[in-house]
């Protein structure tokens, strides 16, 4: 990790940060990363987890991709969109960036770069310098502003079909101090080439990391209407049977009461059309 090149004073730690993710997503290093600490040995251990919403008119209202939000991912080389897999931390992180801009004049070095996104429809950002954030500068005090106020409307509804990874993280020191030959050996370091003062240095400067999975089932979560068609007809005709007496039976009853009632008033007419003609035939 080189320490002695870290600048003594912006920095305050030393270690690395990562994060474990979807191949196709960009990784949020900032809101989920991992801290890894020098000196030590870090396992993850990670169990897979998968989400499958549902789109509007339901109350999910999820994304099936970026064509059904306002920002998408932009190479300003080729002039085109780039394929990468919807998430809401990254198309929120677009439109922060592009508030930034638009409001200060200046990017956010940890959101979206201003070259990767574009709004959908709209140019690339224009080309903006980076966010004086060190100092109590006019850029500083735009963006506190912009993020107190949280004024900015993003429509950056949750991905339909989502996977992740629960990490769970453990450490120990590392290396001990009779392992450091056998470690600078299996480096390919030339021991007998390193100063004292690299050798003490050493330890300090590197980490082991160990990741793996937990197990090998994967959650699934699955969002399901609580009425589907059919269910919603069956509902109805269970009401109407408490409710009402109705049944299908009960219908087929009725038919059969109206045809045979339509029968009886048609022959009961008939014959009073008959029996009015034969009084009235002598009397011609």
């Amino acid at each position: 990790m080189k320490e002695y090149v870290y600048p003594p004073s912006r920095t305050a730690s030393l270690g690395a940060r990562i994060v474990v993710h979807n191949p196709d997503q960009v990784p949020a290093v900032e809101q989920s990363g991992l801290n890894l600490y020098p000196q030590t040995t870090t396992s993850v251990a990670i169990d897979q987890w998968s989400v499958q919403r549902l789109p509007v008119p339901f109350e999910a209202g999820c994304a099936f991709g970026w064509k059904e939000v306002d920002y998408e991912p932009y190479s300003r080389i080729n002039d085109s969109s780039v394929h990468e897999m919807y998430s809401v931390t990254r198309c929120k992180s677009m439109c922060l960036q592009d508030a930034l801009i638009k409001t200060c004049g200046c990017f956010h070095p940890l959101q979206a770069a201003p070259e990767g996104f574009r709004r959908r429809g709209d140019a690339a950002p224009p080309v903006s310098p980076p966010c004086l954030l060190t100092t109590e500068s006019d850029d500083l005090l735009c963006v506190r502003e912009l993020f107190e106020r949280q004024n900015t409307t993003c429509h950056c509804p949750s991905p339909c079909y989502e996977t992740g990874y629960y990490a769970q993280q453990s450490m120990t020191m590392w290396p001990r101090q009779s392992y450091l030959s056998t470690l600078i050996g299996r480096l390919k370091l030339n021991f007998s080439s390193l100063l004292m003062e690299d050798a003490e240095r050493l330890p300090q400067n590197i980490l082991e990391l160990k990741v793996f999975y937990k197990t090998l089932d994967v959650q699934r979560i699955l969002q399901t209407p609580k009425y589907s068609y059919i269910s919603l007809v069956s509902s109805v005709g269970g009401a109407m049977s408490l409710y009402l007496g109705i049944s299908l039976v009960m219908v087929a009853e009725l038919f059969e009461y109206l045809i045979l009632l339509a029968w009886a008033v048609a022959k009961f007419y008939t014959k009073s059309r008959q029996g009015t003609a034969r009084k009235v035939q002598p009397g011609r």
